[in-house]
């Protein structure tokens, strides 16, 4: 494996080389740019050791269930971002909307934004996973996101997937390239900055140093956008101890044991507060859902992934 292995010589974000060390284990060493603040994981795999492990391994790691987690249906919040991305597209003036799902996995949210009323589509890397959502009917390839026509849907979702990528900037630029003038770009990561990231440090458990390439906070990604020629229009931060992600986006790349392909031990679960009981409810109650994760993930703090909305300038071509 060490030789799979390669430093990073300048920041993918603002291209600097001057680094100082955020967060060492005995297997892995997170750098932080002093220039822009951007997190990543040096020395990290190689390029060739990352494609292969995501075209070869990424999805089975030894557990049918994550795949069968992979190919579940949609989720709460996955119907909640598709709806709150339709309402704000509206405006562009295509129907129907066109959508894109970057790295869509079993294209759980392909299937939230076709139900709707999007004209959705997604693309995987992974030639298997993307098979497997086709046969459910989902509008699933392993086409690469190169080939995707220029200015050709009106939303482009990236969800749990900009960290992982060897250059985000690029990335983002490519994504950025598939949108219509005035369209949208919704981007989610784990967020570096939040509460129980500083608050775990080392054992946070969306950290994933092997994979996770990149470790993202409000600055940084915004950041990014804005290089992109992208107008950042909302963010918050979704999920937390309580729940997963707010996209309903299925948790990616169980591998926090440095720079070896392992899985994560199976995290402790805090202990339950006397405002558990009202979870139940609360869920039953689609509007009064929204509120309750809205309060304890924007209004406490207590999220752990972030999510951004982004615009391409009507002249940005």
């Amino acid at each position: 494996m060490v030789d799979s292995l390669v430093k990073v010589s300048t920041c993918a974000l603002c291209g600097s080389d001057q680094f100082r060390d955020e967060m060492r284990s005995d297997d892995w060493t997170l750098k932080k740019c002093e220039s822009c603040g951007l997190v990543f994981t040096s020395p990290r795999l190689s390029d060739r050791a990352l494609a292969e492990y995501y075209r070869d391994s990424y999805y089975e790691q030894g557990r049918a269930s994550y795949q069968d987690l992979q190919l579940a249906g949609p989720t709460f919040g996955d119907r909640e971002l598709a709806l709150r991305l339709l309402r704000r597209s509206g405006r562009i003036g295509s129907t129907p909307v066109r959508s894109l799902d970057v790295g869509c996995g079993g294209g759980a949210l392909v299937e939230a934004f076709s139900e709707a009323g999007f004209e959705a589509r997604g693309i995987e890397p992974s030639q298997a996973m993307a098979e497997a959502a086709a046969a459910l009917g989902r509008n699933i390839s392993a086409t690469a996101l190169e080939d995707v026509p220029v200015a050709s849907v009106e939303v482009v979702t990236c969800i749990h997937v900009l960290e992982h990528v060897i250059d985000p900037l690029s990335f983002a630029k490519n994504l950025t390239r598939c949108l219509v003038p005035g369209g949208l770009l919704a981007v989610e990561v784990p967020d570096y900055g939040s509460k129980a990231a500083r608050r775990a440090g080392r054992d946070w458990k969306a950290l994933y140093p092997t994979v996770h390439l990149h470790q993202f906070e409000q600055s940084t990604l915004t950041d990014l956008l804005r290089r992109c020629g992208l107008k950042v229009s909302h963010t918050r931060r979704l999920g937390g101890s309580a729940g997963g992600t707010g996209s309903g986006a299925k948790t990616k790349a169980p591998i926090q044991s440095g720079l070896t392909i392992t899985a994560v031990a199976a995290r402790k679960v805090p202990p339950r507060s006397l405002i558990w009981p009202l979870r139940k409810l609360a869920h039953g109650w689609p509007g009064l859902r929204a509120w309750c994760r809205n309060f304890y993930w924007n209004t406490l703090g207590n999220g752990e992934y972030l999510q951004v909305v982004a615009m391409k300038d009507d002249v940005n071509q």
